[in-house]
């Protein structure tokens, strides 16, 4: 049996047929290669001290920096899973996970690609903000690869539940529950957008069928915030994968993030 329907009402003819075969068969044997097989590096630090933990800009000597390189190059080659000190899942590495869920001949790589490409060229990326120390290099980035053409989009919903001033969004978050500037900037670029989110269901879906099998517990928690959202919301209107569970997408064109904590 198929998912059918989501959101918009239509079929999905923007996602790929999901069968009860992806659960039974790339679920079980996934589930079972984190526990067995896969490599496995620990963080010297523990979950909630990483949840507690500000966004900041890290300094690093270029001695770390090349070292953090290094094993990130490392980590890449492989299936590779990161826990927290206290034996928190925090990062996967699922080589090829795009395809593994349907065949390793299908993925949704080049829609994706062909999505990014066509945004790009009808709504050229935003700078980041001034203040956003997560970005430092993008004025000589910017000399490099030319206007619109080096930037970033925030298209997202907004939950400002870190800031001083939240109190009440805290309290109420459909109240706090925004989309994004970069999202609404305009209603032809509204709709370049949507065409986006449209164009890369099959990824959303992927990305879903991923994280369910990866931790089934957090996306559930993910995906029943997501819809109740983007039943109270203007969420609604990014909604085009009965497998979304993420507010929204941080897009990067030519554009560095420095080494920070979120």
């Amino acid at each position: 049996m198929a998912y059918s329907m989501f959101h918009h009402g239509s079929t999905t003819r923007w996602e790929k047929e999901e069968s009860p075969s992806i659960r039974k068969r790339f679920f079980k044997g996934f589930q079972k290669a984190m526990d067995t097989k896969i490599n496995t590096s620990t963080h010297d630090e523990n979950f909630e001290d990483l949840c507690a933990a500000p966004v900041r800009q890290e300094t690093y000597t270029k001695k770390k920096t090349d070292e953090i390189t290094a094993s990130i190059q490392e980590v890449i080659d492989e299936d590779h899973l990161a826990i927290s000190e206290d034996g928190y899942r925090l990062c996967l590495f699922p080589k090829n996970g795009l395809s593994r869920p349907w065949s390793f001949k299908s993925s949704p790589v080049d829609a994706t690609t062909a999505a990014i490409n066509n945004l790009i060229r009808e709504y050229p990326p935003p700078p980041p903000k001034a203040k956003d120390v997560r970005h430092v290099s993008f004025e000589s980035l910017l000399a490099k690869h030319g206007k619109g053409n080096c930037g970033l989009y925030h298209l997202t919903l907004w939950i400002p539940t870190g800031q001083e001033h939240s109190q009440k969004s805290r309290a109420d978050p459909e109240k706090g529950g925004m989309i994004s500037s970069d999202t609404i900037a305009g209603g032809e670029k509204f709709n370049k957008v949507m065409q986006f989110f449209r164009s890369t269901a099959t990824l959303t879906q992927t990305v879903g069928i991923l994280f369910d099998a990866f931790d089934p517990g957090c996306y559930q928690r993910y995906k029943s915030n997501y819809d109740n959202l983007a039943e109270t919301t203007a969420l609604h209107s990014l909604h085009f994968s009965h497998r979304d569970c993420f507010l929204g997408r941080v897009l990067l064109r030519n554009l560095v993030a420095e080494p920070h904590k979120d």
